[in-house]
């Protein structure tokens, strides 16, 4: 009977090391397994890593390239601002400027006409100028109006309107001046001319 329990104790003893050493080696392998995986969840953690990283560069780039866009739209809408304003007031400023020469316009002809009313008053009084019933001079007379004429078509000619249709400004006084001087301008500018 001791050899037979010598042989039931030798297979017990073989079970339990087979057992232990199964359990040891599926332990390993467990272990190694879920080493691989934890490693394999790693690296897809890293991946997805990388990608966050790649977009969130990207996305920075992009809200820099939109605050940049951003910026410069709102100089060039100041700048467009600016300019509206320069525009308003040179605007307003030419036509102030306009009125003021339908002003001055408006003056010389209330002068040239207070002109031309004296000058008939003056030939209807004096007894040696014969008038028209509208104070006129008449005949011979009427050769010393045409020079008071010609004297006045130079100062018309001086006062021209230039390209912007805004008559040059003249003083009344220097107009009278000019339509009472009978001197010959030609005359006058070729002897400076000479000079």
């Amino acid at each position: 009977m001791n050899d037979n329990a010598w042989i039931i104790w030798a297979v017990i003893a073989a079970v339990v090391l087979i057992a232990v050493i199964v359990f040891f080696v599926m332990r390993t392998n467990s272990a190694k397994a879920k080493q691989e995986r934890a490693q394999k969840i790693r690296e897809e953690a890293a991946e997805r890593e990388r990608e966050a990283l790649a977009r969130e560069t990207a996305a920075a780039r992009a809200d820099a390239e939109a605050r940049q866009a951003k910026a410069e739209a709102e100089e060039q809408a100041a700048k467009a601002a600016r300019l509206r304003a320069e525009a308003d007031a040179r605007a307003a400023q030419a036509k102030q400027m306009a009125a003021d020469a339908d002003g001055r316009v408006a003056e010389a002809r209330e002068v040239r006409r207070e002109y031309d009313e004296k000058m008939r008053e003056a030939d209807r009084l004096d007894p040696g100028v014969e008038t028209d019933e509208h104070g006129n001079r008449i005949g011979a007379s009427a050769a010393g109006a045409g020079a008071g004429a010609a004297a006045g078509a130079r100062v018309d000619r001086v006062d021209e309107r230039h390209d912007d249709n805004v008559p040059n400004a003249m003083d009344p006084v220097d107009a009278d001046r000019a339509r009472h001087d009978d001197r010959d301008l030609t005359d006058e500018a070729t002897r400076a001319h000479d000079v």
